[in-house]
Order: structure tokens, then sequence, then C-alpha cells
């Protein structure tokens, strides 16, 4: 038996459970990865060679033990310099991370790592993975050098003024502030209060002279075109005194602003000298935006004097019944919004146009097409809704439209019926003249529908080339309610609920309440309990209603606009059987009188009844 103690295995040649006696067997130590090694053999062998060979006289137990490997790693230098490792010690084990930092000594420079490790990387960060020699190179550097700079209005001289100087050679560095202006101190590769002072050249040196003003600092800046004459840039003044600036744009343009410290329009400004200020004189060009009685354009930002360089995004405005056509002055074109840079005076002006269009709605026989609103013209950009209500027996199939195109392509608002043939309502959108015909054809079949609870049902019929043998049925429930199925000439819950014709049909669409289950079965329902078509259709001013009841009962007749919204009840009671007569003049319970589509619905105990009718004025 062998066992293994850490990363490593042992293979047996040859491999088996059990040997006869005497019989040789080479066991072979292998470590798991490179980042361990194998040390020794114990129990009933003892040894540190990986490979030995075995005879089997007994029942034996053989330990192999590997151990992580560990490494040595020595560093020196060549000339003058230094090499420091973290950590320090020479033992590393493996994958351990070592940091050299090489630092030469005065006149020299770091050249290199040699050994082991090569570049010029300093300081380099390393993994050890084997025993490593790094040498760290110095050779003599170039003589060291002293660059000066100043912080303020001043200047630097230096004694001896050299290009580089010799190692430990010594520098004397005197500020001189301008006048007005104090010296301020030293900063860089040294710091101090006094001047002069002096710099010993161990190494490169970069050295700044600070300087203050003497009083308070005034500093004028310029954006565009123009100056501020004696004060542009940055002048000291005592403090508290007081200075008049002007500025003075250049020759076609214009001053803006001042801005900074004090913002202000005029051109001129007074400023007291309490304290250091810094102001910034704008100069740009004038905007000129030309207004009419049809619209205006909208500036963003708003002003008529914008600073040289920047955008203004412009935006037509044109009043209730025009419209945009264009721009003129400096942009030519449509696009909205315009975005102009201001690099030169600029004039823009709109073109609106009041255009009026006629839209003409007419109707193939057996049906009728309203208009909302009904105007004789209507303005650009306008809404018109176009409805048609079919004829009794008959039903709306599509619309089509006095179109020719000057190409192939076709804008849904100049061709709203190309995108949506079939739609009633349609809602057209004016941008020139429109003919519309909207046209009907008569109901193949009579498909009769009522429902049992709370819901509606509308009826589509299906267009097809040849009379239309197909009608869609939609189940919509009212709030509470949810639908439970058909009966009478249809069965089963598919809502819509496609049906091909093949003779007259009576279909009844089923609601129960919510979380209830439908407590009234379907019953036929009696031909007596009708709502009459309104004649004529459409009605003017004024439509008449008659409907019909089997039996004494309760009855509601409302009017729904195509919203689903009641907008008036015109009967509400208990009425007799036999026939009754009902009449409304058009107004909605919130006092107006509107023409459009409606529907008359018809509420009873035993079914709803719906008809659909046009009031106009």
């Amino acid at each position: 038996n062998v066992t293994v103690f850490g990363p490593g295995t042992v293979t047996k040649s040859p491999n088996q459970a059990e040997y006869p006696v005497g019989t040789p067997v080479q066991l072979t130590a292998a470590p798991s990865d490179t980042s361990h090694h194998f040390t020794r053999w114990t129990g009933a062998v003892v040894g540190t060679n990986p490979v030995i060979t075995v005879p089997a006289v007994y029942n034996m137990s053989v330990n192999a033990t590997f151990e992580e490997n560990f490494y040595t790693v020595s560093t020196g230098v060549q000339g003058s310099g230094t090499a420091i490792r973290v950590p320090s010690g020479t033992i590393v084990y493996h994958g351990s991370t070592i940091q050299l930092t090489a630092t030469p000594q005065d006149g020299f420079q770091f050249a290199g790592w040699q050994g082991s490790l090569t570049g010029l990387v300093n300081p380099i960060a390393f993994p050890v993975d084997s025993n490593m020699a790094i040498t760290a190179q110095f050779v003599p550097g170039p003589p060291p050098t002293l660059t000066t700079s100043t912080a303020g209005a001043g200047s630097v001289t230096r004694n001896p003024d050299l290009a580089s100087y010799a190692p430990g050679s010594l520098v004397t560095l005197t500020a001189t502030p301008s006048p007005d202006w104090l010296f301020d101190g030293w900063s860089g590769d040294l710091v101090a209060g006094a001047t002069p002072i002096t710099v010993m050249m161990d190494r490169n040196k970069t050295i700044v002279a600070h300087f203050r003003p003497n009083g308070a600092l005034l500093t004028v800046l310029i954006t565009g075109p123009g100056t501020v004459p004696v004060y542009a840039g940055a002048t000291v003044h005592p403090p508290g005194s007081l200075v008049h600036l002007q500025a003075q744009p250049q020759a076609g343009a214009s001053f803006v602003s001042w801005a900074g410290d004090t913002a202000a329009l005029k051109d001129t400004l007074s400023l007291r000298l309490d304290r250091d200020r810094t102001v910034r004189a704008q100069f740009g060009y004038t905007l000129a935006l030309r207004d009419t009685a049809l619209g205006s354009i909208q500036a963003m930002p708003a002003g008529s004097k914008v600073v040289a360089g920047s955008t203004v995004t412009l935006v037509p405005k044109p009043v209730p019944g025009a419209f945009f056509a264009g721009w003129l002055g400096d942009a030519t074109g449509a696009t909205v919004p315009l975005v102009v840079t201001m690099n030169g005076n600029k004039v823009y002006g709109a073109v609106f146009r009041t255009d009026l269009f006629a839209i003409t709605a007419t109707a193939s026989p057996h049906g009728a097409v309203f208009r909302e609103p009904n105007l004789p013209s209507y303005a650009y950009g306008a809404h018109v809704r176009i409805m048609a209500v079919p004829d009794s027996n008959y039903h709306f199939t599509h619309w089509t439209q006095d179109f020719r195109p000057s190409t192939t392509d076709r804008n849904p608002d100049d061709c709203p019926v190309c995108t949506n043939p079939q739609g009633s309502p349609l809602d057209v959108r004016v941008v020139r003249d429109l003919g519309i015909i909207g046209h009907f054809e008569r109901d193949t079949f009579i498909v009769v529908t009522s429902v049992i609870g709370g819901g509606s049902v509308t009826k589509r019929w299906v267009e097809v080339p040849g009379p239309d043998m197909t009608v869609v049925l939609t189940a919509e429930a009212d709030e509470g309610w949810t639908f439970a199925g058909w009966s009478g000439g249809a069965s089963g819950q598919t809502n819509p609920l496609r049906l091909d014709l093949t003779g007259d049909l009576e279909v009844i669409a089923r609601f129960a309440r919510e979380g209830e289950a439908l407590a009234v079965e379907p019953v036929a329902v009696s031909l007596p309990l009708a709502l009459a078509p309104v004649s004529p259709n459409p009605a003017v001013n004024l439509a008449r209603f008659e409907f019909s009841l089997p039996a004494a009962m309760s009855v509601q007749l409302q009017i729904v606009d195509v919203q689903g919204r009641v907008v008036a009840r015109v009967a509400d009671g208990v009425f007799p059987a036999g026939r009754h007569q009902a009449s409304w003049n058009g107004t909605h319970a919130d006092g107006r009188s509107p023409a459009g589509v409606f529907f008359a619905r018809l509420s009873t105990p035993q079914g709803v009844l719906t008809r659909r009718f046009a009031l106009t004025r």
C-alpha cells in the first residue's frame, strides 16, 4: 500500500493488488505541478530517489512525501548604487513575488538589470519560479541640470548660469519681483522663503519662484473679437483703488457682456479693487430674428447678442392654423430645429403659411360618411375623424381615395387609407386636399346578436372578393363582469369568434359576474324583443327609436358614443308588452350637443340590443 503526503502521485509497475513473494515492484514518485518536488520515502522503504525497486516479501506500507519548491534569489550591483529587495530574505518559496528597487548614487544612473532579470523597469515586481541571480547596473550619468520658472510677475537669476553643473557644485538663485509685486517663496526640489538661496547640484532639479501682487490683482480675460485697452491681462493696483474698464469690439462685432467676478451688460465697467478680481469681456455678434403675424422664431438661449463661437438653436412657432414652410435669410431649407454657430452677424426669418384644404368624404350607396369636425375647409396639420355608418342590413367594407402619387412612396399623411383601408373611424391629418369614399355591402345573411348579463357584442364582416360570407363577433364585458361563452347559433368561449356563414344566424353572448358562475342558462330569444333600425339614418337634429317587448319588463334605452361612454338616457322604467317609441335631440347629459356616430342600447332582463346611427346638425 502506498500513501501520498502532499500534491503528487506514485505509480507501481507492475500495478497489481497482490504480488507473488519475491516479485520486484518499481515505485515512481512524481509531483502534481512544477511548484512542488518529491522529498523522501518512509515506512517499509527509506530513501530520496523518486524511482526505487522493492521486492515483495511481505505486506508492505510505503509513504511518499512531496513539498513546495523553494529557491534562492541573490542580488548584486555593478557601479555605484544600491538594489533593495522586498522581502529581504534569500530563500523564497515557489510563486512568491519579489520587488527590486535600484537607486543610483550621485553622479550615476541606473542602466538596467542583468542576469536572471533584464530590462529597465524600476522598481520591478516579479514571481519566483527558479533560483535567480540578479545584478543592478549603474553607469556614470550626465551632469545634473537646473530648471527654474516663475509663478506671478518676476524673474530668477542664477550664478553661475550654466546648462549643466558638475555633481556636488553649488548654484546661487536670486528672485527679483516686478514692480508692484513681492517675492513669495520657493517650491519644487527646494522649499524656502528667502532669496537668494544656494542649491547643491547632486541631481537634476526644478525650482519655482513665486511672486504675489503688492496690492490688488486685476485679471481681464478676453473672449471673442474685441479688447479692453490698458487693462487686458493681469495688472496690480493699490488696494481699494477704483478702475474703469471700457470694452471695445472689433469692427462688425458687438460687445455681449462681462462675466467672472462681476456680471454686467454695459460695455463700461467700474470696479473697486478691495480684493483680487478676475473679469471676462465677452464679444460676439448680433442675432436678428424676423417674426410675422403668422408665427415667430424661438431662440435657445435667447438674446439678440451672442458670444462668438457659441451655438443657438432656432425653432419656428406658427400661430394656430398656420404651418412652417422654410427658412429665410442666413439659412435655407426647412430643418427643425436649426442649430447655428455664431461666427458672424446673422439674420433669420421663417416662412409660415395658412393654406386651407378641402376634405371631401362621400359614401357609396347604402351608407353614410361623416366628418368630425364638419367644416368646409381645414388648416394644415388639423386632425379630422371620418366615420362610415351603414344602412340597416348593410356593413362597411373599405375606403378608397383619388390619389395620384408623384413617387412610388406613399406618406401616411398624404394617403391615410393606403395604410388603414378598412379602419372606421379613420383619423386624417390634413396636409393637402383629400377625397375619400366609404364603401358598403349588403349583409349576405342576417346575423342577430344579443347578450345575457353585463356586456356587449360588436360585429365585423371580413371583406373578400364577392359576397362577404364571414363575420367576426367580439364580446366585451362590462366592469365587474366576465365573458362566459356563446350560445344560440354558436358555442364555446373563443373570443373574438369567427363565423363562416351559410344562412341567417342568431348568437347570444353570455356574461357572468366576476367570481360567480353563470346562474341563468341561455334561453331562446323571442323575436318580438327587438330594437328597430334608426330611420332615417343618419338622423338630422332628432333621432327616433322603436322597440318591442314580449312581456312587461324593466327597460333602459341609453345613447352610447363610439368610445363606449353613456351620454344620454331616453327611456328608463317598467314598460308593458307591445311596441314603444322614444326620441333624442342630441343633447348630452353635460349639456353639449355635438354631431357624431352613436349607439342606441336597449337593456332588458332578456338581453341587450344595440343599433348604430349617426346624428347630424
